[in-house]
């Protein structure tokens, strides 16, 4: 199917899903916004699922924070 020469799961599919969304460089996804949509209890979970760690978090947030402030 589809020429995959694996399977593909459900993990596989989600975990491809948030990475296309949470790493699109023109309109890239708050990671909170993934989390509500994978279904995780909280953004550490989501994070490890994209393998991101906290110091990418920072940066996030920074850049939803400052992006915001320019914007007024």
């Amino acid at each position: 199917m589809a020429g995959f020469d694996f399977k593909l799961n459900g993990k596989m599919a989600r975990k491809t899903f948030a990475s296309l969304l949470y790493f699109n460089k023109e309109h890239p996804t708050p990671i909170h916004l993934l989390q509500i949509m994978l279904g995780r209890m909280n953004v550490k979970n989501t994070a490890h699922y994209l393998r991101i760690n906290d110091d990418d978090i920072a940066l996030e947030i920074d850049r939803i924070m400052f992006s915001k402030e320019n914007e007024k």
